[in-house]
């Protein structure tokens, strides 16, 4: 601020300095952070997208990527429009309330495909500005492989049946509502009596593929509400709910039989097998699982001794 004489001379002034050191500090420190925040957002492997009043703003590769669009088809969309439609409350509702923890959902790939991901959402500060973003894993691969492993752990990995444990499983749910409906069930035990005889002759590929086609014609005989489970080897269990008489059951053992023991084109060959069936009856002969399938075994063994292609109820009754 200049000084003047009565001439109007200037003779001094008056200067104001500021030390501005820190605030250039913090601006230097809010580039390098923000610099630092672009440089992980661009090399990580997780997608991560930035929103402010519910527009994306910012996006990375990663994501791009994940998605399947190009960067113009998603910056100044909401967020909302690459979530599956069932997953978009859950989601609206986790932004709402602010929550920062971890949680998944599914988004919509470009080609429809659906991606299941992994998200954690964090509110932070910009160029002095609220943004909301989001960091998401695709976890896809992992849920298939969960997936997988739960399927193998209750299904037969050659046939697809059901395994023992999911047969015993629904083998007690099943006996529970026979017993509150007052109603009966059957369990038949089948074995096929000439199995090892393919192995031994054509090598046990051709055995798993008479196994598989046995599995077919096994479920072809029955009913929607009725289940059969490969117990291993050349075993398998059926379950028959709400039977009406002995005679029903009697009946579907002998086409069970029938349709076995038909021929089946076997690396290109005409094979055929036989079976043995026991049965044993709920509540008649037992009222849990374990003693029905260790009965139906026990009449199968019965029924191997009158030999190939007989059904014999526990204990012993001729089919």
């Amino acid at each position: 601020i200049p000084h003047f004489d009565q001439h109007g001379e200037q003779i001094g002034g008056l200067v104001l300095m500021y030390d501005i050191t820190r605030q250039e500090q913090m601006k230097l420190a809010l580039r390098d952070s923000e610099e630092r925040l672009r440089k992980f957002v661009s090399t990580t492997n997780e997608g991560v997208y930035f929103y402010k009043d519910g527009i994306i703003t910012d996006i990375n590769e990663a994501l791009l990527k994940m998605l399947g669009y190009t960067r113009t088809e998603i910056i100044g969309h909401r967020p909302l429009e690459f979530v599956a439609p069932e997953w978009q409350q859950a989601v609206s509702n986790y932004v709402r309330v602010g929550r920062e923890d971890p949680y998944e959902f599914e988004m919509l790939h470009k080609n429809g495909q659906r991606i299941a991901v992994e998200a954690v959402g964090k509110t932070t500060s910009l160029n002095n500005e609220i943004y909301r973003f989001g960091v998401l894993r695709d976890v896809t691969a992992h849920k298939q492989t969960e997936a997988q492993i739960r399927y193998l752990a209750h299904h037969d990995a050659l046939t697809g049946l059901p395994n023992r444990v999911q047969l015993i499983e629904r083998l007690t749910g099943i006996l529970a509502l026979a017993k509150r409906r007052a109603a009966q069930a059957a369990i038949l035990f089948v074995d096929l009596d000439n199995l090892k005889l393919v192995n031994d002759s054509l090598g046990h590929h051709a055995g798993d593929l008479l196994l598989q086609q046995v599995a077919i014609r096994i479920k072809e005989v029955l009913r929607e509400a009725d289940m059969v489970s490969r117990l291993g080897g050349d075993e398998f269990l059926v379950v028959l709910t709400d039977i009406q008489n002995v005679g029903d059951v009697a009946n579907i053992a002998n086409k069970l039989l029938q349709r076995i023991s038909g021929p089946m084109q076997i690396k290109d060959r005409q094979l055929s097998v036989s079976a043995s069936i026991g049965i044993s009856l709920f509540p008649q002969d037992a009222d849990n699982a374990d003693e029905l399938i260790s009965l139906a075994d026990t009449a199968m063994y019965i029924a191997k001794e009158a030999g190939r292609g007989h059904t014999r109820f526990y204990p012993s009754q001729s089919a």
